[in-house]
């Protein structure tokens, strides 16, 4: 299970951007339009790729957590210091540069269990308890110097401290009645404007009466 509520949140998402289309829709032809959008149907259209897969392919994908249904090695692997780190193997070449360069066993690069990829499919269990087991022996640091180095594809599993935490995550002061609120800053940039100013939010029914205006007009 993911950490938030997705069917809430893409259903909200889908809505907002329904609303801006039946905007738009209205500037140009002048005619308004209701619009809907149902927690089923806004979850139904993440599932499309896997659907498509039982319906044409007669076949379900997996439950994988954090790997990959058809690439391995693919998914979050722990070191030796507790910590995961996100890896993803796409193509034979990052597969030898992997073998070389991370794992450090050239051999491996063309190992018959290993290559191509269907066969690194073929033998998931005993190879992802190789690379666990090297990687047991280093560090999150060293691994991710070697995939640094090999031009891998690569991301720390973070805990939520660390989001916290981050040099990159941008932040806004919320004012409310109990006083300011650090959060998170929406992902939108609008080039207009560097600094946007954020209101109080309202208080439960500040907005009612001008609503039940707006919609009675």
């Amino acid at each position: 299970r993911i950490g938030y509520s997705a069917c809430d949140l893409n259903t909200g998402v889908n809505a907002l951007s329904g609303v801006l289309e039946a905007l738009y829709a209205r500037e140009k032809t002048g005619k308004g339009a209701g619009i809907s959008v149902a927690m089923f149907d806004a979850m139904a259209d993440l599932m499309a790729a896997p659907v498509l897969f039982n319906q044409y392919a007669g076949k379900d994908w997996p439950r994988t957590g954090l790997r990959h249904n058809a690439l391995v090695p693919y998914g979050a692997y722990p070191t030796g210091d507790g910590r995961l780190t996100m890896i993803a193997i796409q193509n034979e070449r990052e597969w030898g540069r992997f073998a070389e360069m991370v794992m450090q066993r050239p051999d491996m690069k063309a190992d018959a269990r290993c290559t191509p990829n269907q066969a690194r499919m073929e033998n998931r269990e005993w190879l992802e308890g190789l690379i666990e087991e090297i990687f047991s022996h280093i560090t999150q640091a060293d691994l991710q110097a070697r995939l640094q180095d090999a031009d891998i594809a690569y991301s720390s599993v973070n805990e939520v401290a660390d989001l916290v935490n981050h040099p990159a995550l941008r932040r806004i002061d919320v004012e409310t009645g109990k006083g300011v609120f650090s959060m998170p800053a929406p992902p939108i940039r609008n080039s207009t404007a560097e600094s946007p100013e954020y209101g109080s939010p309202p208080a439960i029914g500040e907005h009612t009466d001008s609503i039940k205006r707006e919609f009675s007009a």
